[in-house]
């Protein structure tokens, strides 16, 4: 998991949307999965890992297409 989140940082920090993300790895397979029980939550009802979240909600599960998820980060800026 750790090396998706490696390579999903790289793909962000070289897009138009660097400055405008924020990127935190949590390993849900360790002692620290306590803190995060929302996530948990949907590992448990079955959302494969790696989950990504925007804004605060879970918008990926498992493996996903590095410009779709610069797209939709794009998306989501220009809301807010």
């Amino acid at each position: 998991m750790k090396e998706i989140f490696d390579n999903m940082v790289k793909t962000i920090e070289s897009s138009s949307v660097a400055n405008k993300t924020e990127t935190l790895f949590i390993d849900l397979m360790d002692e620290e999965a306590g803190e995060y029980p929302d996530q948990l939550r949907l590992v448990n009802q079955g959302y494969q890992l790696p989950l990504t979240f925007i804004n605060g909600n879970a918008r990926f599960s498992g493996k996903f297409d590095e410009q779709k998820l610069i797209e939709y980060i794009e998306q989501a800026a220009k809301v807010q």
